[in-house]
């Protein structure tokens, strides 16, 4: 009985120190290709979990967007792209839920609003809070995500064989890049990290079938770019 006990104690501390951590999602709604492009980070925890992101028009009642039918192994620098092509014209609303094997939900992230109807593309992120009435209200926030585009290059557009990726901001690099390419579908064709000593990256398409392509670069777990460009 003591055993059984100690090892509820151990996984109510293991589970209580994970439901704590918060996962990060960013949407972008990208009017030229008719999408709503959603990257997120995965959590460090010693379980393994898959995630599950969920779509709502009202913030009240979701659907299920995208999911990860395998459990793994995740850590925070496993991160993952989704273009929603389903979207409702006017507001959706967004939320990453990590969960365990028992479905327990491990993670989960700030819901995110974005509005295919508006005239910018910032991220608007909505945080959870319990009026006096105990109904739930959505008070909204600026995700101050960085969204660095004149900081980051590809050359040339169109391309052949080789696709540089050039970083020409004036700070260094705080961390690892990642680099993402998708074709027009929504599938990833390309994906590799970089050192933060490289300012050039070299990328060789000449793999790739002609057609549009979109590169996305992350560092931190924050989108740096998303950009589309043409293989010839």
């Amino acid at each position: 009985m003591k055993k059984i006990s100690l090892t509820i104690l151990l996984f109510s501390g293991i589970f209580c120190n994970a439901i704590s951590q918060t996962a990060k999602l960013t949407a972008i709604y990208d009017f030229n290709n008719s999408a709503i492009k959603l990257n997120w980070n995965m959590i460090n925890t010693n379980v393994r979990t898959s995630y599950l992101l969920l779509r709502s028009t009202d913030g009240v009642t979701w659907t299920e967007a995208a999911k990860d039918r395998m459990l793994r192994n995740y850590t925070e620098d496993d991160i993952y792209f989704f273009n929603d092509r389903y979207f409702s014209p006017g507001k959706n609303f967004y939320r990453l839920k990590i969960t365990d094997g028992y479905n327990n939900t491990i993670a989960l992230s700030p819901i995110v609003a974005v509005n295919t109807r508006g005239t910018t593309n910032t991220p608007v992120t909505y945080s959870n809070t319990q009026s006096q009435t105990g109904k739930q209200s959505i008070t909204p926030k600026i995700n101050t995500a960085p969204q660095d585009n004149n900081k980051w290059i590809i050359y040339p557009n169109p391309a052949t064989d080789l696709l540089k990726l050039t970083y020409k901001g004036s700070g260094d690099l705080k961390g690892v890049v990642n680099v993402q390419i998708q074709d027009a579908s929504g599938k990833i064709v390309i994906k590799f990290r970089s050192g933060s000593m490289y300012k050039t990256i070299q990328i060789p398409i000449s793999n790739l079938q002609r057609g549009a392509y979109f590169i996305q670069v992350t560092v931190v777990n924050e989108l740096m770019m998303n950009q589309k460009f043409i293989k010839q």
